[in-house]
């Protein structure tokens, strides 16, 4: 059974059930009925959301929201290093391991499967133009509150090198609508003939989420941003 799950939710439902407990306690029985109805509503949302997020997960007989550390589970430490559990200890103390050294702490990062707008094993583009695979994704790093930063930190691979992205990363889509005016949109997929802005057309390789594109200009592959190319229409004979 999977147990890789978002603290985040489960913080949201928790603090859902006990502001709807304190207010069930106050109402009287005519205001009790309105915040029920509220509360199942808000429970459609939250349940409306998981649907979403585990739309590519295996079904399981169980209904938990809890990212459960054990042994071998992948977390990211404050050092943003990536290692595995490997002992357990009193209040909360993890022993994890990075390639060949040990280290011990009680502010890890778990391992999750989705997060910014990306899933693991997603093909993405970085801020820099670099294409490459999502490796492993975990929750931000905890705050001085306690609590946990809203930026996911995300391992990826480009070619032989792995790196950290706190943010930025744009995932390849099977196609983008390019509107460069409003209720006007072109349609850019891999097949597409665009023209650059010097006046030169390649056929689109790879589309992102952003707009961005990926063509081949002889032996190199180039990227251009959704401001810089104009999309051909299909039958024009380009």
């Amino acid at each position: 059974m999977k147990n890789k799950r978002t603290t985040s939710r489960l913080k949201i439902a928790l603090a859902v059930t006990a502001l709807y407990a304190s207010s069930w306690a106050a109402a009287d029985n005519g205001s009790q009925a309105a915040l029920g109805d509220a509360f199942g509503s808000m429970q459609a949302t939250v349940q409306a959301g998981r649907a979403r997020l585990d739309k590519t997960r295996a079904a399981t007989d169980s209904d938990e929201v809890f990212v459960t550390l054990g042994l071998g589970s992948w977390v990211m430490d404050k050092e943003d290093r990536v290692g595995q559990v490997v002992a357990l200890y009193p209040h909360g103390i993890f022993g994890y391991q990075v390639g060949d050294t040990g280290y011990l702490s009680n502010d890890l990062s778990p391992e999750l499967e989705y997060g910014d707008g990306v899933w693991t094993g997603d093909t993405v583009i970085d801020p820099d133009n670099e294409i490459g695979t999502v490796t492993r994704i975990f929750e931000g790093a905890r705050n001085s509150w306690g609590g946990r930063d809203r930026a996911y930190r995300i391992q990826y691979k480009v070619g032989n090198g792995l790196y950290i992205a706190k943010g930025g990363l744009r995932r390849e889509v099977p196609e983008y609508i390019k509107s460069d005016f409003p209720g006007l949109g072109q349609k850019v997929s891999p097949g597409t003939v665009i023209i650059t802005s010097e006046n030169e057309s390649f056929r689109v390789e790879q589309v992102f989420s952003d707009g961005r594109v990926r063509f081949r200009v002889g032996a190199k592959s180039e990227v251009l941003t959704r401001n810089r190319y104009t999309v051909v229409p299909a039958g024009s004979g380009i």
